[in-house]
C-alpha cells in the first residue's frame, strides 16, 4: 500500500502518520515504520502514541527510530505516564518528540453521535465536519476522507449495528489511475455522511476511559 501511494503522489506526502487505536500494540510496528520510511524517504512521518507502552521498549526500538527519522508524537491524555521521561529517552537518541495536543492543555473528550437510521444530509454534514478531507487514513488499500468511515467496522462488530460501508465510502488506491482522481474523491461527500450526526457532537468533556457503551 505505501508503494502504491508513493508511486501515485511521486513522494509527494508532507505527512503521514502512523496510528491506531494504540500503534505500539501492532507486533510489525517497526516493519511498518521501515516501510513507510523507504516509500517516502522526504516526508515527515510521525509515531502516534499514548505513551504508555513507549518506555518499556528497548534501546533497539528508539534505535530504529532515529535510524529511519521517525518522530515520537503523543496525545497527552490525564493518565499516570511520565511524559517529561519519554521526551527525556527521544532526547537521547536524538529524536524529534511533541505533544499532538498541546502537553499544558489537560486533554479532553468530544462526542461525535451516530444517526444510525442514516437520515443525515451528507452534503452539510461534510461542509460542516472537522473530520472530512482532514483526517484521511489508509487500511488495506482504501483511502478514507475520515476517521469515522474507516473505523465504523469495529462500532457495528462490537454493537451489532448496520452502518452501512460500501465501496463508495473509500477509494481503492490499487485501482485509482492517477492522484488527481484520489484528490477529488476525497474532496466531496460519501455516503456515510448521512449517519453522522454533526450537529449534535459536544466538545469539551472530561476525559475518561471507554465505558463501551452504544
Amino acid at each position: 500500500d505505501s508503494k502504491k501511494l508513493a508511486e501515485l503522489t511521486q513522494g509527494n506526502v508532507k505527512n503521514i502518520n502512523l496510528s491506531g487505536g494504540e500503534v505500539l500494540l501492532h507486533p510489525d510496528v517497526l516493519e511498518i515504520c521501515k516501510a513507510a520510511r523507504q516509500t517516502f524517504p522526504d516526508s515527515s512521518i510521525n509515531l502516534f502514541s499514548n505513551g504508555i507502552l513507549i518506555l518499556s521498549k528497548g534501546d533497539d526500538f528508539w534505535q530504529f527510530l532515529q535510524e529511519h527519522n521517525i518522530s515520537v508524537m503523543c496525545t497527552k491524555y490525564p493518565i499516570n505516564v511520565d511524559y517529561e521521561k519519554i521526551r527525556q529517552k527521544a532526547n537521547e537518541f536524538g529524536l524529534n518528540f511533541k505533544f499532538l495536543n498541546n502537553e499544558k492543555v489537560v486533554k479532553t473528550s468530544y462526542h461525535i453521535p451516530f444517526d444510525s437510521s442514516g437520515k443525515q444530509d451528507e452534503r452539510e454534514n461534510f461542509i460542516n465536519c472537522f473530520h472530512a478531507n482532514q483526517c484521511i487514513g489508509m487500511h488495506d488499500g482504501k483511502l478514507y476522507t475520515c476517521s469515522p468511515a474507516a473505523n465504523a467496522h469495529h462500532f457495528n462488530k462490537y454493537f451489532n449495528a448496520c452502518m452501512e460501508i460500501s465501496d463508495k465510502d473509500y477509494i481503492n488506491i490499487h485501482e485509482a489511475k492517477s492522484l488527481e482522481e484520489i484528490l477529488a474523491f476525497l474532496a466531496k461527500p460519501i455516503p456515510f455522511c448521512k449517519y453522522c450526526n454533526v450537529k449534535a457532537r459536544t466538545f469539551g468533556h472530561d476525559w475518561q476511559g471507554s465505558k463501551k457503551e452504544k
